[in-house]
């Protein structure tokens, strides 16, 4: 009975650990969607302007820093959480860091971007957060995550006209 006993309670513990680390994960995520929900209106003309592009270029690197945390622990998370951060990556790589202009003003351009893409931000925080909220109906449950087994690796297909676009290319 007590080999039992002590069997439950290291499962349990186990389980806690994982737990936590999923809670670490899903927190990170949590800072990921609070960056992506505010937003800048400008009065000359009732644009809008994400905060992670309105405030400058050390502020949105500070978000692509949390956005790699996030996916470093896309382990923890769903799938599907997993590849709404990896869209959300690639949507800023390809439509706001390699499409500043790097003669002009950084900070300048990062609000143009900001401004012209303002409606995708607003479609992928609201699909994160779609994500986040069917996740958290199921969190607890971490012997069917255990079990879960490999997850589906996220791919892209990029067009050779703009493979340029990616890191270590050849122009």
């Amino acid at each position: 009975m007590t080999w039992r006993v002590t069997r439950e309670n290291y499962k349990n513990q186990y389980f806690a650990k994982l737990l936590d680390k999923r809670l670490d994960a899903y927190g990170t995520v949590e800072g990921i969607l609070q960056d992506l929900k505010g937003f800048i209106v400008f009065e000359e003309d009732a644009s809008m302007c994400p905060y992670v592009c309105a405030f400058g270029q050390e502020h949105f690197q500070n978000f692509i820093i949390s956005l790699s945390a996030a996916l470093g622990k896309s382990f923890w998370i769903s799938d599907a959480v997993s590849n709404k951060l990896s869209d959300i990556n690639a949507f800023i790589v390809i439509n706001i860091q390699h499409q500043i202009d790097e003669n002009g003003n950084y900070d300048d351009e990062l609000q143009r971007l900001g401004i012209l893409h303002h409606k995708r931000f607003r479609e992928l925080r609201k699909e994160l957060q779609a994500l986040m909220y069917e996740d958290f109906q199921g969190l607890s449950r971490v012997s069917r995550f255990v079990r879960r087994g490999p997850q589906n690796v996220h791919t892209y297909q990029i067009p050779a006209k703009e493979a340029h676009l990616l890191p270590n290319q050849p122009k």
